[in-house]
């Protein structure tokens, strides 16, 4: 019998400590559902001289690897930047968006003013990051911003739709403004969620919380071709707003929940 062809794959995964991180890349080579022989193609550091961490990857058109983080080094490797470093630094350190090639090579390396904890890339090989009081969309030739938009929120999940549209989830600040919202006033929990979508311009199509009067975590982002946007996380809501005929419409915790660990006796959610 003739054996099935081979199928190459390539993944890319994190290794991280308190002051470093590494990136590796790796080749699968899979020809069958119980034979994997993974080959380390490129493996590197990337940080400095304190605690630097990398929160998201994504991957482009031609195997351009993405990387976003935090960085607190004051020697992390800066290559070509696009931005000038941000000044006063952010109290808990710059974020940072690195480009490396296919080859493992740096192109470029930029700080930027806040964590950077999501990325993903367009069609057209755009980078949208997302963080600590911003959403920004980079052109894919590192020169600079398409835009570039403060935001009162922590960007924790992000998604493009076809049309050049970011969908932007995660946790309010406190100067957090609404945008023909679902719900334009915080819910009043521990914590709240929220999501905006920002059209290709960087102008802001809405904006609106998401939750009810306990603790919500909003983490996970997808759009679908329609451009319908899926969202998930964790909540202790009892009132979080779910709709009729859902699989399930009450929490399923029945265990008492202990208040300084906000998140730990949450139920998961997901919203569309």
């Amino acid at each position: 019998m003739r054996s099935a062809s081979p199928v190459l794959r390539r993944t890319f995964f994190f290794c991280a400590c308190a002051t470093t991180i590494c990136l590796t890349s790796a080749r699968v080579l899979d020809q069958s559902a119980d034979h994997l022989r993974p080959r380390i193609l490129s493996s590197t550091f990337l940080g400095g001289n304190s605690y630097d961490r990398a929160w998201a990857v994504a991957i482009d058109s031609q195997n351009n690897v993405y990387v976003a983080g935090q960085a607190q080094s004051t020697d992390f490797p800066i290559v070509a930047p696009f931005l000038a470093k941000p000044e006063p630094e952010p109290a808990f350190g710059y974020g940072f968006l690195v480009k490396l090639n296919s080859a493992g090579a740096l192109v470029y390396s930029t700080l930027l003013p806040g964590a950077a904890v999501a990325i993903a890339v367009d069609v057209a090989d755009d980078v949208y990051v997302s963080g600590s009081g911003f959403v920004a969309r980079v052109k894919k030739d590192g020169s600079g911003f398409v835009y570039f938009r403060s935001v009162s929120m922590t960007g924790l999940a992000l998604g493009i739709d076809r049309f050049g549209n970011v969908v932007v989830g995660g946790r309010p600040g406190a100067s957090f403004q609404t945008v023909n919202a679902l719900q334009p006033l915080p819910p009043g929990g521990l914590q709240d969620g929220c999501v905006i979508k920002v059209d290709p311009s960087g102008r802001v199509l809405f904006a609106t919380y998401l939750g009810g009067d306990d603790y919500d975590d909003l983490e996970g982002v997808a759009v679908d071709e329609a451009g319908n946007v899926y969202v998930t996380g964790g909540t202790r809501s009892r009132n979080f707003p779910t709709t009729a005929g859902a699989f399930q419409r009450a929490p399923g915790r029945t265990t008492p929940c202990i208040p300084r660990l906000a998140g730990a006796c949450s139920d998961a959610f997901v919203t569309n």
